[in-house]
């Protein structure tokens, strides 16, 4: 198939996108993305918001089809490594953990990862103390893993489905999740109602503004399961958009591989006048 005629079928497919944080409708076209082999798109147009400038991915399918996608198609639970996650991302956790353990969060309070696969990152906090530990993943298959590795509980289903979750929570952890979600600000807001007064709110997202400085090429942000790119600036204005104020973040690159690397920002928020 051509080019032009897969742009064409996906215009005729899919509607434009909102901006995820500013719900502005104004747009600049960055480039345009094709994929061959995806289950789940053929492409998408790489944009900018003209009203806040946060680069996003346009013209892609629903939340549910997302939603459908990583139930059925995750490869999370590494089961080429008997669901164990590579070094590198274990150094990523451990960073990540002392990070949210300079805050006050109490040991002892209830913490739920969103999107956590395996577990590994609840098992890296359990080592740093944290006791009260839950999951939530799309996957039944990593919610397999987590058991069998970890005996963490991980129920199986998305930030929309945080019903399925008893009580609330002191600390809601959304590592490597946001950049997922086409339906961004309906996710933030679902959370709102599982915190605890005073509760904290952990991000964690590819930086778009460390790409340039990365080793390998940038393009591999852009693939066909990434359709947010958010930069330390972009992040603090969603969060400010649904209600959150910024405590603490953090920049850094992360190593993947010999020759490869990863810009993360991260950050620990609470709700406006929130206290605590």
């Amino acid at each position: 198939m051509k080019p032009g005629q897969r742009q064409k079928r996906l215009r005729l497919s899919e509607s434009h996108r909102k901006c995820p944080i500013c719900q502005s409708s104004g747009r600049r076209l960055i480039f345009k993305q094709y994929f061959m082999g995806s289950a789940l798109l053929t492409g998408y147009h790489v944009v900018t918001c003209n009203h806040c400038g946060a680069a996003y991915a346009d013209l892609i399918p629903q939340q549910s089809d997302f939603n459908r996608y990583y139930r059925q198609f995750s490869k999370y639970e590494y089961s080429h490594h008997n669901g164990q996650v590579s070094a590198s991302d274990m150094r990523t956790f451990e960073r990540l953990a002392n990070f949210i353990c300079k805050s006050d969060i109490d040991r002892n309070g209830a913490i739920l990862d969103v999107g956590c696969a395996t577990g590994a990152f609840l098992h890296v906090l359990g080592r740093h103390g944290f006791k009260n530990l839950h999951g939530l993943d799309p996957s039944p298959a990593c919610a397999k893993v987590a058991a069998r590795l970890y005996q963490i509980p991980v129920a199986t289903g998305t930030v929309f489905d945080l019903g399925c979750q008893s009580g609330q929570f002191d600390l809601i952890i959304l590592a490597g999740v946001l950049e997922h979600i086409r339906d961004v600000r309906r996710a933030l807001q679902n959370i709102v109602n599982r915190l605890t007064p005073g509760g904290r709110l952990f991000l964690a997202v590819p930086d778009a503004m460390g790409l340039a400085a990365s080793r390998n090429a940038p393009f591999q942000q852009f693939s066909t399961e990434h359709i947010n790119f958010f930069t330390a600036s972009s992040l603090r204005n969603l969060m400010a958009v649904v209600g959150f104020e910024q405590l603490a973040h953090l920049r850094f690159m992360r190593k993947q591989g010999i020759k490869t690397t990863e810009p993360i920002v991260c950050g620990l928020y609470r709700q406006a006048g929130g206290g605590g």
